[in-house]
């Protein structure tokens, strides 16, 4: 990323040729995925504080190419606004029940829950190619609730790469383990290449599902399920996370 904007800065131009495969292989362990995660979001951070203000000064630079800088560079900042959105929604639902005079703030609030459409279009329009036929429609829209629930689970840790990344806190450069196979078969193996220890971010990510739990609980014996979904997906997606960074922890260890 930082040398794709520092040579757009130059002058060059790139083409995109979608017939071109590049090999690569998918984390096979969530340690594996959020050591990758925790580069390219951190890694993103860094290129924010490098590059957006040399794109924003630019004269020649069209605006609508900073703007869109702007939402590309700071694309993993998201993460930072999932979490809080996680950590908030227990306390908003109490406050719309002790305190009906918000009640159109929150009717208002409503049309935000649009952006799960934008999502949907882009997420779609990406994986078009291999979505075809009715077959297709059902797996995109069963495997995308996990996607986003297990994206949701994954932002705290997430979050922490990015204002680490911000701050300009430094940390060591850490490759993703691989199995080396495509065959998706081959068991983890017990080394130190594999082993991983469970962090305290890791048991925060237990704590965050269960407060979740605790969301959906308040939620049906006050009666509002306005956010019943939203808390079904945070304790899903991070209690995935949590059990299998525990488990893939035990495994290796």
């Amino acid at each position: 990323m930082d040398l794709s904007y520092r040579a757009q800065l130059k002058g060059w131009h790139f083409h995109y040729v979608e017939d071109i495969a590049s090999p690569a292989e998918l984390p096979a362990a969530m340690n594996a995925l959020k050591t990758q995660q925790y580069r390219w979001n951190k890694g993103a951070a860094e290129c924010v504080v490098k590059n957006l203000p040399s794109v924003l000064r630019s004269r020649s630079v069209p605006f609508s190419t900073k703007v869109h800088a702007a939402f590309h560079l700071m694309n993993s900042t998201v993460f930072v606004s999932i979490l809080g959105t996680a950590l908030l929604s227990v306390p908003l639902l109490l406050v719309k029940q002790t305190h009906p005079e918000f009640r159109i703030l929150f009717n208002i609030a409503v049309v935000f829950t649009f952006a799960l459409l934008v999502l949907i279009v882009f997420y779609w329009t990406a994986h078009r190619e291999r979505l075809k036929g009715w077959r297709g429609a059902l797996r995109f829209f069963w495997t995308f609730p996990v996607f986003l629930s297990v994206s949701m689970g994954l932002s705290l840790h997430n979050a922490v790469a990015v204002l680490e990344g911000y701050i300009g806190y430094r940390t060591p450069f850490l490759r993703t383990p691989k199995l080396g196979t495509s065959a998706g078969n081959r068991p983890i193996a017990r080394d130190a290449y594999w082993k991983s220890v469970i962090s305290p971010i890791t048991l925060l990510e237990g704590a965050i599902a269960a407060y979740a739990v605790w969301g959906i609980v308040i939620g049906l014996r006050v009666g509002d399920l306005g956010l019943l979904p939203y808390h079904i997906m945070l304790a899903f997606g991070f209690g995935l996370v949590f059990y299998y960074s525990v488990a893939h922890s035990l495994r290796t260890a």
